[in-house]
């Protein structure tokens, strides 16, 4: 009897002993709460798809988790739901941020996105096919340019006014000009003519001249090429976070790039959904949408509809993790960020995440 008694209190020991090692409810079914837009949550409710779709349910599988899904398309909402406690779990493209850890628990992210500007394309004007004509950097180049005209000019003139009166006058004035033109048909290639040097020193700056000149009208006309094609390119309304001061900006629900919107004096204006903004941006009521920039570019890539009159912004800005959600007194946040940690140092997340957006992607 005293050996089962023994028997009994080492089995029991033990039995406690592993259950402090398994998370809270982990033999119960889990309530997953999905959350966001494509390519991280499909709207096909019936066929679960998505990054943050495939990397749960890879991590689901690979620990014999059981769980059932349940579908919200709002994070506000969905948000609230895991704060109450009403689900296990959220599963999304959801932004870490401090406000909502205050709220939640957030698990490791499994992916780091950055906001990204998407804005409507512009009407070419004359005025900005010109207008890149009168910036400060072409003015510098003109004036360089002159001034090496001007210079050439004045040797063409002192070694010519001597032995070549008539076409290089003794007056500065008239025979510099003189010179500026030689140097100016020089460099152009027309050779009318009209000026021509006849003594050795003046003939030395013609040869010199004409070789600098290859360079220098090459250079020129390639600085106007590539002006009016930055130009011709450069067509949409809104270029950076500058351009955003005094415009419509389309943000969706409590985004954490509203404090970014502000900081530029962009008029914010919340919408519904992605969907919605992009919408009212074709519609020109307003100027630019802030938003997830893998989203945007899923989007626009599936809707070339919109993509033709639409353009997303080179800039990336405000890096944020995305991650599961949990509330804040639950067991599973430090568990699910052990399983994604495995995950991502197996590569497995980077293989999901490349199947979707491709290898420059997959971070």
């Amino acid at each position: 009897m005293l050996t089962r008694s023994i028997f009994a209190k080492v089995f029991f020991s033990a039995f406690l002993f592993c259950q402090m090692l398994i998370p809270a409810n982990s033999q119960d079914t889990l309530k997953v709460l999905v959350s966001g837009n494509p390519p991280f949550v499909m709207e096909d409710s019936t066929d679960p798809q998505g990054i943050s779709i495939e990397v749960w349910e890879e991590l689901a599988d690979l620990h014999n988790l059981s769980y059932k899904y349940i579908w919200n398309a709002n994070v506000d909402e969905a948000l609230r739901l895991v704060k109450n406690e009403q689900v296990d779990v959220v599963v999304g493209p959801i932004s870490i941020t401090s406000e909502r850890a205050e709220q939640v628990r957030f698990t490791q992210p499994y992916f780091i996105a950055s906001y990204s500007i998407a804005s409507s394309y512009g009407g070419l004007s004359i005025w900005k096919r010109i207008q890149p004509f009168f910036s400060k950097g072409f003015f510098i180049a003109v004036s360089v340019l002159l001034l090496i005209l001007t210079g050439v000019g004045a040797l063409f003139w002192l070694a010519e006014r001597k032995a070549n009166p008539e076409q290089f006058p003794q007056d500065p004035i008239h025979g510099i000009g003189n010179g500026i033109w030689l140097a100016v048909v020089t460099m152009t290639t027309v050779g009318y003519g009209d000026r021509a040097p006849i003594t050795r020193a003046g003939r030395i700056v013609a040869g010199s001249w004409m070789i600098i000149a290859l360079v220098t009208a090459t250079s020129l006309v390639a600085g106007i090429a590539s002006t009016l094609t930055v130009s011709g390119l450069n067509t949409s309304t809104i270029q950076g976070p500058n351009d955003l001061a005094g415009n419509k900006v389309a943000l969706v629900g409590n985004s954490p790039a509203l404090e970014f919107v502000e900081n530029h004096s962009g008029v914010i204006v919340k919408m519904p959904d992605l969907k919605t903004s992009l919408h009212e941006l074709k519609e020109g009521k307003v100027s630019a949408v802030v938003y997830d920039r893998p989203q945007l570019k899923y989007y626009l890539e599936n809707h070339p509809d919109q993509a033709r009159d639409l353009s997303i912004g080179l800039g990336e800005y405000l890096p944020q993790g995305y991650g599961f959600v949990t509330p804040l007194d639950s067991p599973w946040s430090k568990t699910l960020s052990v399983y994604l940690l495995e995950m991502q140092e197996e590569g497995l997340i980077r293989e999901i995440v490349g199947n979707w957006l491709g290898k420059e992607e997959a971070k």
